[in-house]
C-alpha cells in the first residue's frame, strides 16, 4: 500500500472512531447518563436537558442548589423553540458572533422544565460553534445542559487528568480533549432587559 493509500485509510479510520464516539455518548445522554466534557474555558457536566432524573444526578454530584438553575449549550435556538418565548430581534441578537462566549437570559415559555429554570423566569443559553458541541446536540436535538465540572464552591477544573481522577467514578463517560483558552467566565446578557448582566 502507498504512503497516500495508507494516510487515507488512516484518515478514515479516525474519521469512522469520532462518528463512533460521538453515537456512542448520544446513546449515553439518552440513557439518563452524565457526561464530562471539555468547553471554551473548563471542563463541564452535561447531560440531556429533557430528562429530569439526569439534572438530579448533576445537581447531586455538584451539591448545587435547583433553585440556582442551568446554562443550556448548543448551536441552535431551534433546539429549544418550545421553551422560550422570544423575538425576531432577540433571536438575531443571539445568532450575533461574539468575541467572547455569552450567555443569553431568555423569557421562559410555560413550557420550560422548572429543573432548568429554578427559581428564574428564564432559560439561560449559550451558542457554541465547538465541533463536538454541534455534533452530539445535533443528534440529540437538544442541547446539553452545561455546568463547571467541579463541586459547588470549588476552583473549576481545565486539566484532564485531575477531572478524571476527581469526578470519573461519578459519570457515565468523559471526553477527552483540551479545554479552550477563555480564561474568563462568559458575558451574560438579559434579552427581557435588555442589559448586561456580566459584561
Amino acid at each position: 500500500m502507498c504512503c497516500f493509500a495508507s494516510s487515507c485509510a488512516k484518515k478514515e479510520k479516525k474519521e469512522k472512531e469520532e462518528i463512533k464516539t460521538i453515537q456512542e455518548i448520544h446513546q449515553i445522554l439518552l440513557d439518563g447518563g452524565v457526561i464530562i466534557y471539555p468547553t471554551e474555558s473548563v471542563f463541564g457536566l452535561g447531560c440531556d436537558p429533557r430528562i429530569k432524573t439526569s439534572v438530579s444526578k448533576i445537581l447531586k454530584i455538584k451539591e448545587r442548589p435547583i433553585g440556582m438553575g442551568l446554562i443550556l449549550l448548543g448551536a441552535t435556538l431551534e433546539h429549544i423553540k418550545n421553551w422560550i418565548v422570544v423575538d425576531k430581534d432577540q433571536i438575531e441578537q443571539v445568532n450575533k458572533s461574539t468575541t467572547r462566549p455569552t450567555t443569553f437570559l431568555i423569557p421562559a415559555s410555560k413550557q420550560a422544565p422548572k429543573w432548568l429554570t429554578g427559581k428564574h423566569a428564564s432559560i439561560a443559553f449559550r451558542k457554541s460553534k465547538d465541533p463536538f458541541i454541534k455534533g452530539i446536540t445535533d443528534l440529540l436535538k437538544a442541547p446539553l445542559v452545561s455546568t463547571s465540572a467541579n463541586f459547588h464552591g470549588d476552583p473549576t477544573i481545565n486539566e484532564y487528568k485531575i477531572i478524571r481522577e476527581k469526578m470519573g467514578d461519578m459519570v457515565d463517560y468523559i471526553v477527552e480533549g483540551p479545554c479552550g483558552e477563555q480564561d474568563q467566565p462568559s458575558t451574560i446578557v438579559d434579552l427581557i432587559s435588555g442589559k448586561n448582566i456580566r459584561p
